[in-house]
Order: structure tokens, then C-alpha cells, then sequence
């Protein structure tokens, strides 16, 4: 059985193709390609969003069964419509496949309305806004099924959300002693208090948290690397137990012939 939902599009902009009511793939190949990941990444979000994860484990690969499909040109504009379908499988689920186009061509057309005002939604969604050309004055979405409309969008222009830019890696040195260590298989963890009261949790190595119970009863220094996914220890020592480090002449031992080549 498949499942279907309407979706129309229509473009107008002096680009190439359009005022022969043409669209060129050359200039919207790439775009409608985002358009069907966008659609199959938020398939997927909703049916995470509404099976229990042990049954979304066996239906991992169910939201590749969601199809864009070309159906007409619209006569006198560059657009046409499309139809959202979804195959659906075999599943007690059914009820939720059946309505799985109208959820996600209703998504599709409300994170297409937030993005274009400048609202973080769905990155996916935002590429392929992105990746229209930039001469477009209009573009219409229109979403039904069997003459009941269901949503609208109308763009005349576009001004997506500002890209967030990631912060750079940031070392830290700290001074002050070891208040924990974590064990948890995959996720090593030195906790460190700093002298100022300011305490860190570091990821680490199984060996940096044996390390850090030899030295949790004396002053400590440590050496971080902070990234948007957290602090990763790079160096744990005290007084007794010194890291190793290379001299230049070690380093350039190793690594001369390869300075050279590149010089």
C-alpha cells in the first residue's frame, strides 16, 4: 500500500528556463535533491518521535521508503507538482505510515516558512534553501490531498538564520587536585578543582584515570583541550610522576627529513 500527499511547487525569477516554464536541473538538480533528504530526515524524526525504540531499531531504514515523485508541470509557471508518497511496509504501525507524508510535508512546509524568516529549525531544510539559485523573486508551496488543503507557504524573499560558528579548540592549564575519576566503560573521566574553586570534568584515558587516583592526595596540574563536545585531559602530573616531553632536538630528529621535503 502507498501513501500520498500532494505537494506543488512553483519558482519565478529571471533564470534560465523559467520563462519558457521549464526548469533547468542544471540549476534546480541539486536543490531537489536536498528537498528529498530534507524530507527523508524528518521521516525519520517522526517516527523516532512516536515508536518505541525498540521497534525504531528494526525500522531504521523506513524513512528510504518516503519518495518525492515529479507528477505534472503547472501550465503558464515554473513549477509543478509532486507527490510525497510512502510505501508502506509490512507493520501493526500502519496507521502512522498512512499519515507519515501529510506529517512530513506539513513539517517540510513549516520549517521552509521558519527558515526563510530567519529561524533556526532544520539545517537540512536550510541547504536546500540554500542551494536555490539567488535570482528567485517568488516561490509557493502548496500541500493537499484530494482537494483538502492542508498548508501554504508563500516566499518573496529569504533571509536565512546566520550560520553558528563553533568556537576554537581552547587549551587550559589547571592547578589544584583530583576530586574524581569515572569509570564507565567508553567514558573515562578525571575531575579536577582548580585552585580559584572552579572545578572541570575531562575526558581520558583508562591509563590518566589510574594516574589521577595515584595523585588524588596531593596539588595536581593539568593540561585540557575544550571543544564544543567537552574537555579532553591531555596531560595529568604532579611532582612525582613528570610527563616526558620531547626536546626540539627530539623532535627534529624525528621529524627533519620530513620538515625538509616540505620546505
Amino acid at each position: 500500500m502507498v501513501a500520498r500527499t500532494e505537494l506543488e511547487i512553483i519558482w519565478d525569477g529571471p533564470v534560465k528556463g523559467l520563462e519558457a516554464h521549464r526548469v533547468s536541473l542544471t540549476k534546480f538538480g541539486p536543490a531537489l535533491d536536498l528537498l528529498m533528504k530534507a524530507a527523508r530526515r524528518i521521516a525519520s524524526q517522526k517516527l523516532q518521535d512516536a515508536i518505541e525504540p525498540t521497534i525504531v531499531g528494526r525500522l531504521k531504514t523506513a524513512a528510504n521508503n518516503l519518495d518525492i515523485e515529479l507528477a505534472e508541470t503547472q501550465k503558464g509557471s515554473g513549477g509543478f507538482s509532486t507527490v510525497i508518497t510512502f510505501e508502506v511496509p509490512d507493520s501493526s504501525q500502519s496507521l502512522l505510515f498512512n499519515q507519515l507524508p501529510e506529517l512530513v510535508g506539513k513539517e517540510l512546509l513549516e520549517s521552509i516558512r521558519s527558515e526563510a524568516e530567519g529561524t533556526h529549525r532544520n539545517i537540512a531544510v536550510r541547504n536546500y534553501l540554500r542551494s536555490l539559485p539567488k535570482e528567485l523573486t517568488r516561490q509557493y508551496y502548496t500541500l493537499h490531498e484530494n482537494g483538502r488543503a492542508i498548508d501554504h507557504v508563500e516566499l518573496r524573499s529569504v533571509s536565512l538564520p546566520a550560520e553558528v560558528e563553533e568556537p576554537l579548540p581552547e587549551l587550559n592549564k589547571w592547578h589544584g587536585r583530583v576530586t574524581g575519576v569515572g569509570f564507565e566503560p567508553g567514558r573515562f573521566e578525571v575531575k579536577i578543582k582548580g585552585q580559584d574553586g572552579t572545578q572541570v570534568t575531562a575526558f581520558s584515558t583508562e591509563n590518566q584515570v589510574a594516574d589521577a587516583l595515584k595523585m588524588r592526595s596531593g596539588d595536581v596540574e593539568a593540561l585540557t583541550i575544550t571543544t564544543p563536545n567537552g574537555n579532553r585531559l591531555l596531560i595529568l602530573e604532579n611532582d612525582e610522576m613528570r610527563v616526558t616531553r620531547p626536546t626540539l632536538d627530539d623532535i627534529f630528529a624525528k621529524w627533519g627529513d620530513t620538515y625538509r621535503a616540505l620546505a
